[in-house]
């Protein structure tokens, strides 16, 4: 086990510990509490491997490029933002979004890398089951905290615009989003029941799930 961890490079660790860390994060403190700090926590580790690769390239003096066919229709998309920005009648909004959305071209634009980083990092089904394990684990202390929302205990220590003890909305802001991040990260959680052939694994599983 030490040996397999000594093995991950630190691209791969800011990697999973986006996966894990992003769906955690807000700071009650802001005007938008769970978009900001998830969108500047995503940038800020998309820009350390963004220098990390640059560093690789100073030293070796080669990149290893990979590319899948899904960029092209990725890299389409992110064309017709760049036009759109240009064009628009309101290019600032374009470009940055408005405030508490974001969703603007260089949003975009962080995507998109981030798209091509995965693909180009998680190269092995061993790296793929760690990304996968670090969505659960991620997505358990989501639903613990919304469980202890909803029980309206020590979280709740903070004053929101609606209570969360009614519409449990854990570290992701929103009942809606809670539900669809639960349900995609329980797909997950099957598929790495299936796969693993530990028992305890299996064990933190079921208790994940449940």
């Amino acid at each position: 086990m030490k040996e397999k961890l000594k093995n991950i490079n630190a691209v791969e660790w800011l990697i999973y510990a986006a996966v894990f860390l992003i769906p955690l994060v807000f700071l009650p403190h802001v005007q938008s509490v769970f978009t900001t700090p998830k969108l500047y926590l995503f940038r800020v580790i998309t820009l350390l491997i963004v220098l990390i690769w640059g560093f690789r390239w100073l030293i070796h003096k080669r990149m290893n490029v990979r590319w899948s066919h899904f960029l092209w229709f990725v890299f389409g998309y992110l064309a017709i933002s760049i036009v759109n920005t240009i064009l628009t009648v309101n290019f600032w909004s374009s470009l940055f979004g408005t405030y508490g959305r974001f969703i603007g071209l260089l949003t975009f634009m962080n995507l998109f890398l981030w798209i091509y980083i995965v693909i180009a990092e998680m190269n092995s089904k061993e790296k793929i089951i760690r990304l996968m394990w670090s969505f659960v684990i991620s997505a358990g202390l989501v639903a613990v905290y919304g469980i202890l929302q909803h029980q309206d205990l020590w979280v709740n220590v903070y004053t929101w615009s609606q209570d969360p003890a009614e519409r449990v909305f854990s570290t992701i802001g929103h009942s809606n989003h809670v539900a669809a991040f639960l349900g995609t990260t329980l797909m997950l959680a099957i598929g790495l029941f299936v796969i693993t052939k530990k028992g305890w694994h299996k064990l933190v599983l079921i208790s994940l799930s449940v």
